[in-house]
């Protein structure tokens, strides 16, 4: 690890391990942070969310500094690397589940705005909940989906079982499982009701 005295340059590598401490963390920074903004600007074309995206990792990086370890300075450019790609996808997923969410609630709020009697509020909340029950549904495996769906447009265990062709038990197990799979994905978002479902 470099000293205060005398900076590494650029171009070389430390050989020896390393372990992140507070002096390993400033040397670390210094070293890479603009580097890896350059990088996650790459995903996320946005110089700002870029930095907040490597300030993030490093934040990460220190709370986990305890679990931390690399024998040379190439493991370590290789984890900050990952890191770092690694939030700059979690921005650009999270931004597009953002903007799919806020097409629905403009969608709800521009259809409802003359309304008087309308709470936009309860609006806001069931189009939220209707948003995450839609991408707990997509996590699902295609026979869950599959038989929820036709559930839900009205079909019958039997008719689900004769155009799935599987009994009417394997139907129902499928229903069941796949709404206790959406049930628990729905209240990790503190969401708390779910709709009927008959079988």
């Amino acid at each position: 690890m470099p000293n205060n005295e005398k900076s590494e340059p650029a171009n070389e590598m430390e050989e020896t391990e390393i372990r992140i401490d507070e002096t390993s963390l400033k040397w670390i920074f210094f070293k890479y942070f603009p580097r890896l903004i350059y990088y996650a600007d790459k995903f996320l074309n946005d110089e700002e969310k870029a930095r907040d995206a490597v300030t993030d990792a490093f934040v990460d990086i220190w709370k986990s500094r305890a679990k931390l370890y690399f024998k040379n300075e190439k493991l370590l450019q290789g984890f900050l690397y990952k890191v770092t790609k690694n939030k700059a996808v979690d921005d650009v997923r999270m931004e597009k589940k953002d903007r799919e969410l806020v097409k629905i609630l403009t969608s709800l709020e521009g259809a409802m705005a003359f309304d008087e009697g309308v709470d936009l509020y309860l609006v806001e909340t069931e189009a939220i909940a209707y948003y995450h029950m839609l991408s707990e549904l997509k996590k699902l495996s295609p026979k869950y989906q599959k038989s929820l769906l036709l559930s839900i447009n009205g079909r019958s265990n039997r008719e689900i079982a004769k155009i799935m062709k599987i009994s009417e038990s394997s139907v129902r197990s499928n229903l069941a499982r796949a709404a206790d799979n959406i049930r628990k994905g729905l209240k990790e978002h503190g969401i708390f009701h779910w709709w009927q479902i008959k079988h």
